[in-house]
Parts: structure tokens; C-alpha cells; sequence
């Protein structure tokens, strides 16, 4: 096993990283509502794409 040894400044915050080491939760981005709004958006063809950096800055007069 690994040991990781942290310098907390302040010891309120002790309890907080304790408990944040002990529980990780695995993120799934494909379950929030921005990404199914933005495969909606896909889906319904509200994008826009563009071949170059240039090309964008171009389009948004840069």
C-alpha cells in the first residue's frame, strides 16, 4: 500500500479531506444534463464545426 502524507495549513479542513480520500466517486460525464443537451443539439444538427482555428476567428470577426 501507498502512503501519501499531506500538510493541511488548516486543521478545520482535516475532517474534509479525510472524507474526500475515503469516498471517491467515479465521474461519469455522460450523465449529466449538459452533455445530453449537447447530444440533443448534436442530434438535431445545432453545431457548427470548422476547419481551422483561422476559419473560427474569422467567423467571430477576430
Amino acid at each position: 500500500m501507498a502512503t501519501l502524507i499531506l500538510q493541511v495549513p488548516d486543521e478545520s479542513l482535516v475532517s474534509k479531506v479525510r472524507q474526500a480520500c475515503a469516498n471517491p466517486k467515479e465521474y461519469d460525464v455522460t450523465k449529466t444534463a449538459g452533455f445530453r443537451n449537447a447530444m440533443e443539439d448534436v442530434k438535431h444538427g445545432r453545431v457548427t464545426t470548422y476547419n481551422t482555428l483561422k476559419d473560427f476567428y474569422k467567423e467571430m470577426g477576430l
